[in-house]
């Protein structure tokens, strides 16, 4: 590819500044052209998969635009503030125009995109997938799943919010599920009811609060951060039992995520709670071992408020489960997102059901 302005008149001086745009503007090209190839050889190396050739074709096809304007707005960039009376604005490198927002997807996009990503993990061919069947059973093990996620987050932003259930899920059909559903509590729609609240307890208007400064800062004390909670139960009964993480947060931006979190959390975990298995010895003894015998500690259908574990016993519980397995590992924070000692194991007997 051409350097732009390559055929432009250059100053007959060579310094060391000269030196430096010349090896910068050699090296950035290389990095260009290098990743150029990168995709040529992806694409040369998928066979006959029509279906996935065309959802990474598209995919590498945005990239690659993105990239290229890019590329050559920085050289245009280097050379104008070295060179301002040689070089101008060419009409054919448009400034750079923001993001737009994610664009909402047809059902069937969804599934297509699905079936590719699959087909990718599995090398089966995406027509012949049955989306009903479990993860274990096509193949698919955790560290795959963790990459599903991230693809999952990089083309569907608003499915960010349910990270912490996804373990959760027991086959492609149920992630269609997920990709398909509208948000019922979108991060919009909890912003606005949790800094509604906020204004109505200290006496600001919404547009005058700042999510992200400390609840102290804006006088709340510890007795109005408790009304401010009591408004949110209100909202989202939901809510209740995850007092003791809600009460962690420190500012407003804090409390709307871990509210939009908590409650795609409750629905897409609904259904996987109706099937986990009976509670295992391991947890019980778990949960002995945290409350030195107390036998009203140990009932794991209760709510960690509920059963008095503050963030460092719920840490200790789950570090003690997940060490019982090496799918566990991968569960991060989605163990730490649950509401009570049995959505735990569920999760992690979720997880250990594929290989």
């Amino acid at each position: 590819m051409p350097l732009p302005h390559e055929n432009a008149p250059m100053p007959m001086r060579t310094t060391t500044s000269d030196n430096v745009v010349r090896d910068f503007l050699i090296s950035n090209s290389r990095i260009a052209q290098g990743y150029f190839e990168l995709s040529g050889k992806i694409i040369d190396s998928l066979g006959e998969a029509p279906d996935y050739r065309e959802a990474l074709l598209t995919r590498l096809l945005d990239q690659t635009m993105a990239m290229t304007e890019r590329y050559l707005l920085v050289h245009q960039q280097v050379l104008h503030d070295l060179y301002p009376s040689q070089t101008g604005t060419p009409a054919h490198l448009p400034a750079p125009a923001p993001e737009p927002a994610a664009p909402a997807r047809a059902a069937g996009d969804g599934q297509r995109w699905l079936r590719a990503e699959i087909s990718a993990i599995t090398g089966a061919q995406p027509e012949a997938l049955d989306l009903h069947q479990a993860f274990a059973d096509l193949g698919v093990d955790s560290l795959s799943r963790v990459d599903l996620l991230d693809a999952m987050a990089r083309n569907f932003p608003p499915l960010r919010e349910h990270a912490d259930a996804f373990f959760d899920l027991v086959s492609p059909a149920d992630v269609l599920a997920l990709l398909e559903r509208p948000a019922a509590s979108s991060g919009n729609e909890v912003r606005t009811r949790v800094l509604t609240h906020l204004a109505s307890l200290t006496g600001f208007s919404i547009n005058d609060l700042d999510p992200r400064q400390a609840y102290e800062e804006q006088g709340l004390d510890s007795l109005i951060r408790l009304d401010l909670l009591d408004l949110l139960r209100g909202e989202w009964p939901q809510l209740k039992g995850h007092d003791s993480v809600l009460a962690e947060n420190r500012c407003a931006e804090q409390t709307i995520e871990q509210i939009t979190r908590l409650l795609a959390a409750e629905r897409v975990g609904e259904t996987a709670l109706a099937k986990a298995p009976p509670v295992s010895p391991q947890l019980q003894r778990a949960l002995t071992l945290i409350h030195e015998g107390d036998a009203n500690a140990t009932d794991a259908e209760r709510s960690f408020a509920e059963l008095g574990l503050n963030g460092f016993d719920r840490a200790a519980l789950c570090a003690s489960l997940a060490q019982q397995g090496q799918a566990g590992e991968f569960a991060g924070e989605a163990l730490m997102s649950r509401r009570t000692p049995r959505e735990v194991a569920a999760l992690l007997a979720r997880m250990s059901e594929t290989p």
